[in-house]
Order: C-alpha cells, then sequence, then structure tokens
C-alpha cells in the first residue's frame, strides 16, 4: 500500500529588531530586548502543523489564574501592548488563523519585531487570554485526528488525507475582562495630573503639531522639543514625551508620529485651556 507524499512547509524568517525612535535622541525609552524574558523553546504556530523558528516564549506560571498569566504576559511584553491588545479585540470574534495572522501583520506594519502572529497566538494561549476553537465555536480538540480515505486508482491502493481541519482562534471570558480593564482615556488623565502637570504646555504642542496629515518624524518633533525652556534644566528630548503618549494610546507610529482621535479629544477636553509651548508651530 503506498503512502502519498508528504510535504513540509517552512517559512524562512530573518528576525528584525525595530525601533521607531531610533531616528532621533532617546530618553527614558528602551527598545524591546527578548533575552530579559526566561524562555523555553518550542515551535511557534497558528494551526496544528504550521511549523516554524523556535520562539522564545516567556515562562509564566500555568499554575496561576488565567487573569494572573495575563497580566503578567502584559508586564513581559509591554512594547507589543498595542499589538497584544489589537489581538484581543480583533479576536472578539472567532477569526480563522490565517486572518489572525494577516491581522498581526497589519497591526506591526509600522513597527516590527522577531515576533509574528503564530507566536503571539501561543503567548496568548499560554496566559489564558485566547484559545483555539474549530468551525462552529467548539473546544479545538488536539488529539482528534481527521482518519485518512483509502482509494484505489488502476488497482493501486492510496491514502488520501481526511478533511482539513481549519483552526479559528477566540478571546476567552479572562482575556475579554482584561480587554475591557484597559482605560487609554483614564491613562492620559492621570499622566496629566501626575508629576508630568507642568510639561502640559509641551504635550499639546507635540499633539498640535503631529496632528497632520503624514505625521511628523522624529527629528521634526524634537527640533519642536527642544525650543521650548520647559525641556531644559533637566533636558528631555522628544521621544519622552512621545513614548508617553503612546503607552496612553494618544499617538501612533505609522512611518511617522500621528495624532490620533484620542489624542485630539484630549486637545479640546484635556488641554483646551492650556498654552502650547513653544508658540506659534504649525
Amino acid at each position: 500500500m503506498a503512502d502519498l507524499t508528504s510535504v513540509d512547509f517552512e517559512e524562512d524568517f530573518e528576525g528584525l529588531d525595530y525601533d521607531p525612535l531610533e531616528e532621533g535622541p532617546e530618553e527614558e525609552f528602551e527598545p524591546s530586548d527578548d533575552s530579559e524574558f526566561d524562555s523555553d523553546e518550542t515551535e511557534g504556530q497558528l494551526g496544528p502543523g504550521t511549523a516554524t523558528r523556535p520562539v522564545a516564549l516567556a515562562s509564566i506560571d500555568a499554575d496561576l489564574p488565567a487573569n494572573v498569566r495575563i497580566e503578567k504576559l502584559f508586564e513581559r511584553f509591554n512594547t507589543r501592548r498595542r499589538v497584544l491588545l489589537g489581538i484581543l479585540t480583533f479576536l472578539q470574534e472567532p477569526q480563522r488563523a490565517d486572518d489572525l495572522k494577516a491581522e498581526v501583520e497589519r497591526l506591526q506594519e509600522f513597527d516590527r519585531s522577531v515576533y509574528q502572529g503564530y507566536d503571539f497566538s501561543l503567548l496568548l494561549e499560554e496566559a489564558g487570554a485566547v484559545a483555539k476553537v474549530n468551525a462552529e465555536g467548539d473546544p479545538y480538540d488536539e488529539q482528534e485526528e481527521a482518519q485518512p480515505e483509502i482509494v484505489e486508482i488502476d488497482g493501486v491502493r492510496f491514502y488520501k488525507p481526511g478533511p482539513y481541519r481549519e483552526v479559528y482562534w477566540t478571546i476567552t471570558p479572562e482575556g475579554a475582562a482584561y480587554l475591557a480593564s484597559d482605560d487609554p482615556w483614564g491613562k492620559l488623565q492621570e499622566l496629566f495630573s501626575s508629576s508630568e502637570e507642568k510639561y502640559l504646555p509641551v504635550y499639546k504642542a507635540v499633539l498640535q503639531f503631529c496632528d497632520v496629515e503624514g505625521g511628523r518624524t522624529v527629528a521634526e518633533v524634537n527640533d519642536l522639543v527642544v525650543k521650548s525652556p520647559l525641556s531644559r534644566n533637566p533636558m528631555r528630548h522628544c521621544t519622552s514625551f512621545l513614548k508617553k503618549l503612546e503607552d496612553c494610546s494618544a499617538m501612533v507610529w505609522a512611518g511617522n508620529w500621528a495624532t490620533n482621535d484620542l489624542g485630539r479629544r484630549a486637545l479640546a477636553e484635556l488641554l483646551a485651556d492650556v498654552e502650547p509651548s513653544p508658540k506659534g508651530e504649525e
């Protein structure tokens, strides 16, 4: 009895460490360093049999409750927070594995990392934030195998592979609870009422300056910031302000730095009475 020839599918990958802030001076910002994580060698996958390079997974105690594991995952991958939250948002409805891969590629279009869709899916699954399901939305049974069919052609019998079992991913109740707890507006309010309050004129200048089509380069924002007396003594470069605004989801990196809807809301509601520093910038 002859077996059908099997084919292994592998993806060649060249890791890229990408820092959208690297073209300007850095302050209070450190790029992602995957070496800080405890790691295990495993195969990343979006679905069974989709083997790729080994990926370093964070070692999270499986005995901890899912909500705690999720918190720890987001703490360890803070520089990937936007991507992780984007994945949870995307998976509020079950999504096919290949669609999830495409969504992660979209989320990382301007902010690439060594982690890809299959890596994030495993990290979030390990933490209890997402889970595999089948097309009907039922839990995916890893042990279940599609039984091959025996066919005969010209007197020769072959194994015909069973039907392809498509993998879907969906958010878990614990993942949904974490997503619901994320409060960018509250974080922005807290930022502006903290020790950063004295820098509100600079934050306003940066948000206004970047609220243009195509955004602004790091060099352009830094040229603006250094003109403000508030950014001197001690000297603070633009990366400090950009990173804090990004962490509060008030700005986004998309090839350049751009103010988004939340940033515009901050200008209208939180910074309306603040005089920007420096003045007169368009």
